[in-house]
């Protein structure tokens, strides 16, 4: 059984001990930005997630490993919490760093502890639902065509490169377009964007209220087609003048060196960017 089941299985049982027990003693566990260290910090955070609370279910979007590196893995699922009053559903993005390297897996399967996870919420999408409900629709295709070509890390992060710091930070739509398939979909905390036309829309936006773009890397992992990037995003507002970097996690499809589907995972309480000043406009105007 994989670590990602055994993590879904154990917050079904609101088993506070049986959840810690798949973390190793000195794990790190980053939830929106916020570090839990150890096993100590980590059960007092999941005995304030369980507070109250009658029932969880996880319901599992995808999970993928790195073509490269095995032992890290991405996940998407809907994380779901029944309080007495009533039930409500949060989407989450996972990167977890299993314990296991390609070379020691028998070693660390045996232990199947996690020595590092991070998770961001997609607070703004959260919704009222039900524990058996299915998952809710998403802007992204069922399927994709086959990689004309293969990409490797080094393809990615060049393309992420062009697409924010010559697209986004100098607001040239023609480069942002460039790095996006004709139907691609990027999506936000706050709205979602469909083909080349909302994108050139969403530049023209972008850069009348943020300056100073900036990205850094931290980690992606991909399996050839899955895409995971976790970076940091910082900006100025040009408004208000606040400079900050959102920290995020990026659930994606790119090949052939573009980019299909694009969702971001970020804490938007903590961003330069607002629902006034979002990047993306209101669609419906």
């Amino acid at each position: 059984m994989s670590i990602v089941q055994k993590l879904i299985d154990a917050w079904a049982n609101c088993n506070v001990a049986q959840i810690v027990g798949l973390f190793s003693p000195a794990a790190t566990w980053i939830v929106d930005g916020r570090a839990y260290e150890g096993h100590n910090a980590i059960t007092t955070y999941i005995r304030q997630v369980l507070d109250d609370v009658v029932q969880t279910c996880i319901v599992l979007r995808r999970t993928f490993n790195d073509v490269d590196e095995p032992s890290w893995a991405a996940v998407e699922w809907a994380f779901r919490i029944q309080t007495a009053s009533g039930c409500s559903e949060v989407e989450q993005a996972v990167g977890v760093l299993q314990v296991v390297t390609e070379q020691a897996v028998l070693v660390y399967v045996r232990d199947e502890q996690i020595t590092y996870m991070r998770t961001h919420n997609d607070t703004l999408r959260r919704c009222q639902t039900t524990l058996d409900a299915p998952l809710r629709p998403e802007h992204r295709r069922a399927s994709y065509p086959v990689p004309a070509r293969p990409m490797d890390k080094a393809d990615i992060l060049k393309l992420q490169h062009r697409h924010v710091m010559q697209g986004w930070r100098l607001g040239d739509a023609d480069t942002i377009c460039s790095c996006h398939a004709p139907a691609s979909v990027i999506l936000n905390a706050w709205e979602d964007v469909h083909g080349h036309a909302e994108i050139r829309t969403s530049a023209v936006k972008y850069g009348a209220n943020f300056v100073d773009t900036h990205i850094e890397v931290h980690r992606v992992v991909y399996d050839g087609q899955n895409i995971a990037l976790n970076q940091t995003w910082s900006c100025t507002n040009r408004l208000t003048g606040i400079r900050a970097g959102d920290q995020d996690l990026i659930m994606g499809v790119v090949q052939d060196n573009q980019i299909h589907y694009w969702r971001e995972y970020f804490d938007p309480s903590q961003s330069a960017q607002t629902l006034e000043q979002t990047p993306f406009g209101n669609r419906e105007n």
